[in-house]
């Protein structure tokens, strides 16, 4: 268990009002590679409730983690200018903000029940989905996979034979393929749960089923589909050393969600808690953790007689922003934890305003965040959204080595602003957790992590995680921005542009010869699937990336 600090302030003052169901406590680890990443479905991330479960590498004799806990922080105004926010921190009980289980579509209220119901997680490994694809195209499914049947697609027939519960009609929900175009989900008819990665595990919540017993804030009627993934892939050692994190968020309430943010809450703790430095790199949007000295752990390579350590092979980690091109990080920020005398607007957030001030790239009391030193001096005017941004290895930048700062347990924040959204719309948030070993210490450079973000985001750009049959065609520009060229050796039928929630958002059924040309310009950057049927009924499947 995390020290005795980590858990001093949960005695925070939150409401008594009564609730109707309290946060998830189901947990699952992604562990298809060299990490293992510890899951909950209550908006919180890489811990059990009590230990830190992001462990670098899984394969260890003895576990070390190099994240204790983090947290989705979602904040902004209805039309009135009322605030409403969702965050999480350490959640023990009923502190939490968020909830398991949708929302209704009709009034964005809670399931009955749906707290209990869809506190759990739906896990598909890209096997189960290749055996599924190819048993429908043998001409009829003669293995129900469970993991397959049970997907909590739109409209499941078979859900609640394998689940115990109905699934809410017509609403959406995980993302499939959908491979008759009648907008359901059904396997039987070849649909396909639409995972990502080697092994995908989903889930759902929301933070309008009962209290905020964290922030005292007021619910946004906000619905989340998280989705993790990893790559298990013997030739990417960067790849096999990454985890990935996809939120998508949909405003189930009945106003305009507008001047709103999204964060990830990071208590990072790179082996042993009391020896960690923080940082911030702009040009790719990551933040990180790193070793201040040679060797990890207090005294020397011991940490309390508690916390496993690197000793003296200790990595870097980062959390990248995935989807920076669309929806850029604009702050970095970090809390102190009270280590030592630090201003109070510099430590953990109480009330609703001082979460959202952070979100924003201020101090808890509105105070902005100033370049240099603590990154906190109220009598400056050279402000800055991104602390701690310079490269550790520079004597002339800005960083934990360049700067004697007394120890603290901090924590980070990396913020993103968010387009308004009418009900029903929804936006996404994307990262990547990425580890880079045979670093060296100290005041290390960030070129390994760099190199680690670089191979790792080409891999997941190239990567076809969507079993495809015969018909062999090419797409060209990709990426792309606006036209893009599909030369197919067969005879093209028809050609359908799928968005990353298994919708069909442009379709064109008037191909003639093997050579068609589709306009993309009208569509929002993001990954598509391109899907071609030729002459012989045959269907192929690639990824484009639209700029």
């Amino acid at each position: 268990m995390k020290s005795i600090l980590t858990f001093l302030f949960l005695a925070i003052c939150f409401s008594s009002f009564a609730q109707s169901c309290l946060p998830g406590e189901a947990y699952i680890e992604l562990d298809v590679n060299n990490i293992k990443a510890g899951l909950r479905n209550s908006g919180d991330l890489w811990w059990n409730g009590q230990d830190g479960k992001y462990i670098t590498p899984s394969d260890g004799i003895e576990e070390v983690f190099a994240i204790f806990a983090g947290g989705l922080w979602i904040g902004g105004r209805d039309p009135s200018g009322n605030l409403k926010l969702a965050a999480v921190q350490y959640r023990t009980g009923a502190n939490g903000d968020y909830y398991p289980g949708p929302l209704k579509d009709s009034n964005g209220q809670a399931f009955e029940g749906g707290c209990v119901d869809w506190d759990r997680f739906w896990i598909v490994n890209k096997s189960e989905v290749d055996a599924h694809f190819l048993d429908f195209n043998d001409g009829a499914i003669d293995n129900q996979i469970d993991n397959i049947y049970s997907w909590p697609g739109r409209n499941n027939p078979h859900f609640e034979s394998f689940v115990g519960f109905p699934i809410p009609k017509n609403q959406k929900l995980a993302p499939f393929f959908d491979r008759d175009q009648d907008g359901n989900y059904n396997p039987d008819n070849g649909d396909f749960p639409l995972i990502k990665g080697d092994q995908s595990i989903w889930w759902v919540f929301n933070d309008k089923a009962g209290v905020h017993g964290w922030t005292n804030a007021m619910p946004i009627q906000i619905e989340v589909h998280a989705m993790a993934y990893a790559f298990a892939n013997g030739d990417n050692e960067h790849l096999n050393n990454a985890t990935f994190y996809d939120f998508e968020m949909i405003n189930k309430g009945a106003d305009e969600f507008r001047d709103a943010f999204v964060g990830l809450w990071v208590d990072f703790d790179l082996g042993c808690p009391a020896d960690d430095f923080i940082g911030y790199n702009e040009e790719y949007q990551m933040m990180y953790v790193y070793n201040e000295d040679d060797v990890d752990g207090y005294p020397i390579d011991e940490c309390f007689g508690i916390f496993n350590t690197y000793s003296s092979n200790i990595p870097i980690l980062g959390i990248k922003k995935l989807d920076g091109n669309m929806f850029p990080v604009t702050s970095h920020s970090f809390i102190n934890r009270g280590g030592y005398s630090a201003p109070s607007a510099t430590m953990d957030p109480q009330q609703d305003i001082e979460f959202y001030n952070i979100l924003k790239g201020f101090w808890l009391d509105g105070t902005p965040m100033t370049y240099g030193g603590s990154g906190f001096d109220p009598g400056s005017i050279d402000t800055s959204k991104f602390v701690f941004n310079g490269d550790p290895s520079s004597e002339n930048g800005w960083s934990m080595c360049t700067v004697d700062l007394p120890f603290d347990d901090r924590s980070s924040l990396m913020s993103s602003a968010m387009p308004n959204l009418q009900p029903g719309q929804s936006t996404i948030a994307s990262y990547a957790v990425i580890y880079a070993d045979n670093i060296d210490y100290p005041c290390p450079s960030l070129d390994r992590l760099k190199e680690a973000a670089d191979a790792v985001c080409d891999a997941v750009l190239s990567s076809n995680e969507i079993p495809t049959t015969k018909a062999n065609f090419t797409v060209s520009p990709n990426p792309a921005m606006d036209i893009i060229k599909i030369v197919s050796d067969n005879f093209i039928q028809s050609v359908k542009v799928i968005d990353l929630s298994g919708q069909v958002v442009l379709i064109d059924n008037n191909s003639k010869g093997k050579i068609k040309t589709l306009d993309i310009s009208n569509l929002p950057p993001s990954i598509y699937l391109i899907s071609v049927q030729d002459a012989h009924g045959n269907v192929g499947v690639e990824k484009v990336v639209k700029r």
